[in-house]
């Protein structure tokens, strides 16, 4: 029971967190044109059994002041099945920061 309360709990703070993100993506107009890769993005895609959405964001949060990195980022999520419960789909997230370059 306090297992499932737990998840109950968590949920809303998950959804909040994601409704925030989304509410800082954005597209730019400047991408190089015949690039595969996209610098900035918002696409969806269906699968069978949950979704993924991928997207570039502004929220991105610097740990490390010595490290070169932008207040962009590319932030996925996707599902996985839980490693300890295979009845059990987990929303999982991934942020992968850009990189400034280095000015001399």
């Amino acid at each position: 029971m306090e297992d499932a309360q737990e998840r109950t709990h968590t949920i809303p703070r998950g959804t909040h967190a994601h409704d925030r993100e989304v509410e800082m993506a954005f597209l730019s107009e400047s991408e190089k044109i015949g690039v595969e890769e996209k610098r900035t993005m918002f696409v969806g895609t269906t699968h069978a059994d949950l979704d993924e959405l991928r997207f570039s964001w502004f929220g991105h949060q610097r740990l490390r002041a010595d490290r070169p990195e932008a207040d962009t980022a590319v932030v996925s999520y996707f599902s996985e099945p839980d490693p300890d419960d295979r009845m059990v789909t987990n929303l999982m997230r991934r942020e992968t920061a850009a990189w400034k370059p280095r000015i001399p």
